[in-house]
């Protein structure tokens, strides 16, 4: 929210979900109507934002794996990232698949409108870069690597819970550890 009051583009920001931090992220951005909350998405509309999405911004603070990178870049479109946002940053590769940005507004809407000022087709072009280099990831690949590559049946015979985590955990400070 920050970043947008120094992007010169005429460009939507669209921020999905809801949390304890809404009313106050709603106040910083009052007076741009270029910042829209959408509240709670089901997963329909979901697909449609990132069908018409220009490029995802996902900026968490060291987030343990990133679905929102995954998806965006299952659905072609580049991603805009910060280089203390942790797993995001194992598949955003500047200026293939999406930009890092340093953690401050200026650096942010730096990169913001370094999207906004891309071609179409180059922005085509990244977006298939992401796809692609997010393409194998699968619950099949997954088990695989898991695994060593032995050839898994993905089956429910017993319901188990595993955690992989490649950052620590313990003491959790956030979401993914928690």
């Amino acid at each position: 929210i920050e970043a947008m009051k120094h992007v010169k583009a005429d460009i939507q920001l669209k921020i999905a979900g809801t949390g304890p931090m809404e009313q106050e992220l709603k106040r910083m951005a009052a007076g741009d109507d270029r910042i829209q909350f959408l509240g709670f998405v089901n997963e329909d509309e979901l697909i449609q934002y990132y069908a018409n999405a220009r490029g995802v911004l996902f900026t968490p603070y060291d987030e343990d794996y990133g679905l929102v990178t995954i998806e965006a870049m299952m659905s072609g479109k580049p991603v805009i990232t910060c280089t203390d946002s942790g797993g995001p940053k194992e598949f955003v590769e500047g200026g293939e698949t999406g930009f890092l940005s340093e953690p401050d507004p200026i650096d942010l809407a730096r990169q913001i409108q370094r999207l906004c000022d891309m071609p179409e087709d180059q922005i085509r072009e990244m977006g298939e870069k992401a796809r692609r280099k997010v393409s194998s990831i699968n619950w099949k690949t997954v088990a695989a690597e898991l695994t060593y590559g032995e050839e898994v049946e993905l089956k429910a015979v017993r319901k188990k819970l595993t955690l992989a985590c490649t950052f620590p955990i313990y003491p959790p400070t956030g979401g993914g550890q928690a």
